[in-house]
Parts: C-alpha cells; structure tokens; sequence
C-alpha cells in the first residue's frame, strides 16, 4: 500500500499509492523525503523535482533541542551522520537554505513550488 518507503534516524516512513492518483488527477504533490532514499524515488518518479533544504548544524542542533524528540546523543549522532552523506545529485535539483526564520524558508519554498525559482 506504499508507493515510497524508507527508514532514517530509527524511523520508518511511507507514503501511500494514493498520490500516484492525485498525480494522475493533476494534483501536485509535496513529499518530505531522505536524501538517502532519493535513488529509489527518481526511479518510480523520473520527472520529480527534488528541493533540498541545506541548514547549518548548529541550527539544525538547536531545533532538534527545542522540538525535544532525541536525545543530545541521538541529535548528535544525526549530525554527524548527515555531514557523511555523499552530496545530493538530481537533474532537477533546488536547494533551499533554510537558515533563517520558517517564514521566510516558507515564502522561498511556496515561490519554489509555484515554479518562481
């Protein structure tokens, strides 16, 4: 019943076959994904447009304190593990800094999905 599944940070994720008719339908859909399971989604869906949102470790530290889901061990960990991934490549890739406030990632990321980038 998934069209997309993946694990990252002890997690598990899925996203249902529902969106391969919304897509059908004309609908747009929005997916927040793992940079390590990319390969596998550019397979079912080639034409995807791939939005990466880069933010500096400290901040990313920061938000995952305040949000007070893992532990300072756990956050460290993941840091350290998303410095060691390979850098992102897809033909149709955008980055997004997403250092600043989330309404101004948000406004950039709205722009970027109505095709203004």
């Amino acid at each position: 019943m998934f069209a997309l599944s993946w694990q990252s940070h002890q997690y598990a994720y899925g996203i249902g076959v529902e969106i391969d008719a919304w897509m059908q339908a004309g609908a747009h859909v929005v997916i927040n994904g793992s940079r390590e399971y990319l390969p596998q989604a550019s397979q079912r869906y080639p034409d995807m447009r791939v939005i990466l949102l880069e933010v500096n470790s400290d901040i990313i530290r920061q938000r995952l304190v305040e949000r007070g889901r893992e532990t300072v061990q756990e956050i460290e960990a993941r840091i350290a593990h998303n410095q060691q991934l390979p850098p992102v490549g897809h033909p149709r890739l955008y980055v997004l800094n997403n250092d600043s406030s989330l309404a101004e990632t948000g406004a950039k990321l709205m722009a970027l999905l109505k095709g203004r980038d």
